[in-house]
């Protein structure tokens, strides 16, 4: 009954911007209409990197927390520059000149420990606060829809909403209900709101390094590890590396009037984008069929071009290869720049510092939990089709780890990026049969 009237007070004004979602019984967290309050707050405030909104989403998380007595709460800041020597750490700086003073730049993770103060296994649940930016705004089909938190039809409208704000929120409201049942179960649950995971991950890298610090990662066999990402029903248990790479293409500037088009680096450019899923599949054609199957690729930025009566004698074409965890990438970007080349030799192609492996965990229990208690048929395991913090974990020894989360990865950063409320609702009561067991003394 809280439920359903907390749905329609929802639906009720879902036209209107935030302001007015209080919390229960100061920020309490204690049904699922608080959550819901919570998610539309965070979106509202946009923390995107670098901004203030950042720093006031982590207030808020950590005021719910301190209501809920859990038992210790860590506010966990620290700068990129700490991890430069980690094997784990990513350098965003060459990715835009928006990151050249990246190390510089005070960041802020939220660690938070719940206790049963029984014997058990340990379980994270971890996820990022930070949201992509909305560089098309005017996209949207409601004026300020990215930051209104709009509900429309059973769906919650946001930058975030999906990816991923509502993960981390369900993570937290499943996780708050165990502080009233601890004496019903054994072990201890970890929340880690971590930043920068859309830009590498160097977040939850650094939150690693404050858990082993802490001795929580003493049992790499006893920690299971949920990232909430949007996951369309997946139950991921092996996800994709990224390598961001730049093409240079030359053409030639001549006088407008006896150019003709060979000389416009425009139509060579134009040619390798047509031609770059066959250039990728002689990169990997000494890779397994799987390998090469998996392997996804965009086109993001492209640069050239000052006068638009001179043909264009420079392109650089910028982009990212998604690739499975078990190719080697070192080999990858040999055979690239080989067949780039040959293909045209006014072109070649560079990889910057901006990149990091995929993760695949084998003889997971934690997804064998998961399948037994699902709360649907379409729910099953595979591959997270996407870079994402998993393999962070891998470098402690912790194979129990899955990308299982609400939502689709398709709106993930799209114009009118939406969840709906079914599968926050169906994802949270699957979450806490899952950690029920789990958990159980």
């Amino acid at each position: 009954m809280i439920l359903a009237k907390g749905l329609a007070k929802l639906q009720a004004g879902s036209e209107k911007t935030l302001g007015n979602n209080a919390m229960s019984k100061n920020n309490q967290l204690l049904d699922y209409q608080d959550q819901i309050n919570l998610l539309r707050k965070l979106i509202e405030l946009h923390p995107i990197y670098g901004a203030g909104s950042q720093k006031e989403s982590i207030d808020i998380i950590e005021e719910i927390l301190l209501q809920n007595s859990w038992n210790d709460i860590y506010r966990d800041v620290f700068k990129s520059k700490e991890l430069i020597n980690d094997k784990g750490y990513v350098s965003i700086k060459d990715f835009s000149e928006e990151f050249k003073n990246d190390t510089e730049l005070e960041k802020i993770n939220l660690i938070s420990i719940l206790d049963s103060g029984f014997d058990g296994p340990t379980v994270i649940l971890n996820g990022h606060y930070d949201v992509d930016i909305v560089s098309n705004p005017h996209l949207w089909e409601h004026r300020d829809g990215w930051k209104k938190a709009n509900i429309i039809d059973n769906k919650l409208y946001g930058r975030g909403s999906s990816d991923m704000l509502a993960g981390l929120t369900s993570m937290l409201y499943v996780a708050n209900s165990f502080t009233k049942k601890q004496k019903q179960w054994g072990g201890r649950i970890i929340f880690c709101a971590v930043t920068d995971e859309e830009l590498g991950g160097n977040g939850s890298l650094h939150a690693l390094k404050v858990l082993a610090k802490k001795g929580y990662l003493n049992n790499p066999d006893d920690c299971f590890v949920i990232i909430a990402e949007p996951s369309d029903n997946i139950i991921g248990t092996e996800s994709l590396g990224f390598i961001h790479f730049k093409i240079v293409i030359k053409g030639k500037s001549v006088h407008m009037g006896v150019a003709n088009q060979k000389d416009n680096a425009i139509y060579k450019t134009y040619e390798i984008i047509e031609n770059f899923k066959t250039i990728i599949t002689h990169a990997t054609e000494s890779f397994g069929n799987t390998a090469k199957q998996s392997i996804k690729y965009n086109f993001g930025i492209i640069n050239g071009g000052k006068d638009a009566a001179i043909p264009i004698g420079e392109i650089s074409l910028e982009g990212a290869i998604f690739h499975p965890e078990d190719i080697s990438i070192d080999k990858l970007k040999v055979n690239l720049r080989h067949e780039i080349n040959k293909f045209n030799s006014d072109a070649l192609i560079d990889f910057s510092d901006f990149g990091f492996s995929g993760f695949k965990s084998s003889q997971n229990k934690l997804s064998r939990i998961l399948l037994d208690t699902r709360v649907s048929g379409d729910i099953k395991e595979g591959l997270f089709p996407s870079p994402c913090d998993a393999r962070l974990f891998n470098l402690y020894g912790i194979s129990n780890v899955v990308v299982y989360g609400p939502g689709s990865l398709s709106q993930a950063h799209s114009e009118n990026e939406y969840i709906t409320l079914e599968s926050i609702k169906s994802y949270n009561e699957h979450l806490e049969k899952a950690l029920d067991i789990l958990l159980a003394k």
